[in-house]
């Protein structure tokens, strides 16, 4: 995920941010499939991948990390330092998906003058690109970045033609004698693109899909949650009194969500979030948000409620009741549908919200009633 010292890009465009300031938070997973790429390639497995992940994963920001260390501009995967050397330099060919035709966008991106749209004119001027590299010793990266949108032109515009291209480029890049790589990103699988397609080209679209290699990157939500303690654990806060008793009740609690990252080194950084209000929120965002992008755009942005919104010296922890109102201001069309497979627990707390205000007449002894209710929901 990217990220500069006080400032969040809520997205990355591999092509328009290559010279931008940035910086790459590499996790266990962007880690594992950056050990899978490259040492795939090494071993002469297929060098056509899809890199499959859902919306605000980090897929963009992992592109263009892979570009800077594939490049040698600047390698954010230090493990793998001794394989970066083996490889050639690469030079990278990126695109970012439109609505349109594969066969314009590559020709576009290859500086191709392509007046008949024909896919085998184009493999050829790719292929003499590709043999130009070759003599300077450097090899050829065609990266797409939101590569669905291609796809679900082609379904809908000659998917023959354009499935024709991609199984040509396919077979090239998988030659283990070329310096090639090829690699997309998507948000599902190459297949589920083919819903509208007769049986027929479905198993044509099958066949051009078993050319690639997928790579799932689904950051899991205790990742998300490491990648918050590195931001937060910047803006070096003071610890309140407290910390360690809040630390030992939750503990004690057992009520900690998630898996990994329990630990007293991980809470102090989590700060000002209390754990179980960080794990909450993490958990909500990546199911109703956008994973990562939500996580840094509260994290990093002005929205209401955010975290640079919150005055710890006026409330010691961004607790659970914060963590209630953040979500339900920016989340509440889908909290509130019958869509939502938690609608009766949310529909529960609002309602015991509400009966309080009908209990209670003193305005504190309200909002720590509310407090409670939003911690227990």
């Amino acid at each position: 995920m990217t990220i500069q010292a006080h400032k969040y890009s809520l997205s990355t465009n591999i092509v328009r941010d290559v010279d931008a300031p940035f910086n790459y938070i590499v996790t266990p997973n962007s880690d594992q499939i950056f050990n899978s790429l490259i040492s795939g390639y090494q071993q002469d497995a297929k060098r056509s991948l899809n890199i499959i992940g859902s919306y605000g994963t980090g897929k963009s920001s992992f592109l263009l990390a892979l570009r800077h260390s594939l490049t040698k501009k600047q390698n954010y995967f230090n493990e793998y330092e001794d394989q970066l050397k083996e490889l050639p330099t690469f030079t990278f060919v990126p695109i970012v998906g439109e609505y349109t035709s594969i066969i314009s966008a590559f020709s576009t991106a290859f500086h191709f003058e392509n007046k008949n749209n024909d896919s085998k004119e184009l493999i050829t001027h790719i292929q003499k690109d590709y043999d130009k590299l070759t003599k300077e010793g450097k090899g050829l990266a065609i990266v797409v970045d939101e590569f669905g949108k291609l796809l679900e032109y082609a379904i809908k515009h000659n998917p023959e033609k354009e499935l024709y291209f991609l199984q040509q480029l396919a077979e090239i890049v998988n030659d283990s004698s070329k310096n090639i790589l090829f690699i997309t990103a998507l948000h599902q699988g190459f297949d589920a693109y083919a819903f509208e397609l007769d049986k027929v080209k479905k198993n044509e679209w099958a066949k051009v899909g078993g050319r690639f290699k997928d790579l799932p990157f689904n950051e899991p939500v205790e990742q998300l949650l490491l990648l918050a303690s590195k931001r937060l654990n910047d803006r070096n806060y003071k610890l309140p009194k407290a910390f360690d008793d809040l630390f030992d009740l939750i503990a004690q609690s057992k009520t900690f969500p998630l898996n990994d990252y329990f630990t007293r080194e991980m809470a102090e950084k989590l700060y000002p979030f209390d754990m179980l209000s960080a794990a909450i929120l993490t958990l909500s965002l990546q199911k109703y948000g956008q994973n990562e992008r939500s996580l840094f755009s509260f994290l990093e942005g002005q929205e209401y409620l955010n975290i640079n919104e919150f005055d710890h010296t006026q409330k010691p922890y961004y607790n659970l009741g914060l963590v209630y109102d953040y979500l339900i201001y920016h989340f509440h069309s889908l909290i509130v549908s019958r869509h939502n497979e938690h609608y009766h627990q949310w529909t529960a707390i609002r309602s015991g919200l509400e009966r309080i205000e009908g209990i209670y007449e003193d305005i504190a002894t309200v909002e720590v009633a509310q407090y409670i209710v939003k911690t227990i929901g």
